[in-house]
């Protein structure tokens, strides 16, 4: 059997021994943890010499890890000092260490279990006595042993399970709203299903996931979660701030550019975000599928996180390759993620327009494969200022025209919202965005003279 094609995870391995390295009582959150658990041989070595020096009362740092391997001839086998020191930089979030020690017990039984019927179905062949049932009784120990529960329930105890649900009034359908017209087309965002969003740079994609998590979080009460992994997390507080204030978020950033009424404005914004339910992740890097996981699973741990908005999705690490396995690796490793841990979840990515006029995801992969809810923003009058810019000469009208659209590009305008449910469009909405104050508004309420009110 190629050992190298069983389930392990090099990342959850690192993220572990990189952990334990930088804050040493995390070994303490991982008991069950055994060097025979880690795939690497490499990983084996390094954990055993933290385990003997914990033993030992020792302190675990990269001094005394390589002095141990070094006694033991195995400092080079391991990658020497230098991998030491990558373990601790490859370690994104040091709390999530009992996530990453879950990713690697998974796999470590998910070998087992494949030895344990390898071994199996060789004995049955050699004409050994062993029962098929013994052979599947083996498999399920294996799995057990560590606490994976991943086999399937009769119909009885299915329906046994829903009719419980039912009668549960605490355990009602989470749905995920804007507070907004858009709801009425598009149904607001489950658990069952990640919703993503596609749109060119500069049409509001990032202004309209923070609006819809801050009315999760401030108006639903919903704990939430905003994965940002383009923007840092001062520059989502001041967009988050802008939004309550309905001020304009550039002269926010600008500090002395405000009057005396909007600072007052700030000021009770600033109150509104006491108590709300609002998490940042900000990863100093590009995160990878598993990375995204563990963080999302901390938080759910120890916030209750029920809503979480990954921008841009195309920024994750690539994983595979050609373009298209790197975008089908990202989008379908975060498919699953919101049954998982019962999260509703919205994934922000970046469009591209095709050498053929057609329009895709950067990157490549098809959204379509993964959720049967795609909404693509479209900004009707910068791509007509585009047009127009891209052509040689123009008319007198036409040079006139564009300019006319040059001044409203930074104007109060209308963004189309293009739905797609199911395999099959299910019509479009149209929204008014305000790109001073990053806010999208319903039409009816732009028509009426009326802003977009947090409340």
């Amino acid at each position: 059997m190629n050992q190298t094609l069983l389930p392990h995870d090099k990342e959850a391995e690192q993220g572990v021994l990189g952990t334990i390295l930088f804050h040493n009582e995390a070994l303490a959150d991982v008991p069950k943890l055994t060097p025979e658990m880690f795939f690497s041989p490499a990983h084996r070595d390094i954990f055993k010499a933290m385990l003997d020096l914990s033993i030992n009362n020792e302190p675990i740092d990269e001094i005394t890890v390589r002095h141990v391997l070094n006694s033991r001839g195995q400092l080079d086998k391991v990658g020497g000092t230098s991998y030491l020191a990558e373990l601790v930089d490859l370690t994104p979030v040091a709390s999530n260490i009992k996530t990453y020690s879950w990713i690697l017990t998974s796999c470590y039984a998910k070998r087992n279990a494949i030895t344990a019927m390898t071994e199996a179905i060789t004995s049955l062949k050699a004409g050994g006595n062993l029962s098929e049932i013994e052979a599947v009784k083996r498999i399920f120990d294996e799995m057990q042993a560590l606490g994976h529960d991943d086999f399937g329930k009769s119909i009885y105890d299915a329906v046994l399970d829903f009719t419980e649900w039912l009668e549960n009034d605490n355990e009602t359908p989470f749905v995920c709203s804007t507070g907004l017209d858009f709801d009425e087309t598009f149904g607001g965002f489950a658990s069952e299903r990640p919703t993503i969003i596609g749109a060119f740079p500069n049409v509001g994609k990032t202004p309209f996931g923070i609006q819809v998590a801050w009315h999760a979080a401030y108006i639903q009460r919903v704990p939430t979660l905003i994965m940002a992994l383009e923007q840092n997390v001062r520059t989502i507080a001041s967009r988050w701030l802008a939004h309550a204030a309905g001020v304009s978020a550039t002269k926010l950033r600008r500090k002395d550019d405000l009057d005396e009424f909007e600072w007052e404005k700030v000021a009770v914004a600033c109150e509104k975000t006491v108590g709300a339910p609002l998490y940042i992740w900000s990863p100093r890097r590009p995160p990878s599928v598993q990375e995204v996981r563990a963080a999302l699973s901390h938080h759910v741990r120890e916030h209750g996180i029920k809503f979480a908005v990954v921008d841009p999705v195309t920024n994750m690490k690539d994983v595979g390759q050609n373009i298209y396995e790197r975008a089908q690796a990202k989008f379908h490793g975060l498919k699953h993620l919101g049954r998982e841990f019962d999260v509703a979840m919205l994934l922000m990515v970046h469009l591209t327009r095709k050498s053929t006029g057609e329009i895709g995801i950067k990157g490549g992969g098809d959204a379509s494969e993964v959720s049967d809810n795609v909404i693509y923003m479209r900004d009707p009058t910068r791509e007509e200022f585009e047009k127009l810019s891209s052509k040689g000469e123009l008319s007198p009208a036409e040079d006139n025209r564009r300019k006319e659209l040059n001044n409203l590009l930074n104007k109060v305008k209308p963004i189309n919202f293009m739905m797609a449910k199911n395999q099959g469009n299910i019509g479009a909405k149209q929204l008014m965005f305000d790109p001073k104050t990053q806010v999208f508004t319903n039409m009816k309420y732009y028509e009426q003279g009326e802003q977009w009110d947090a409340h």
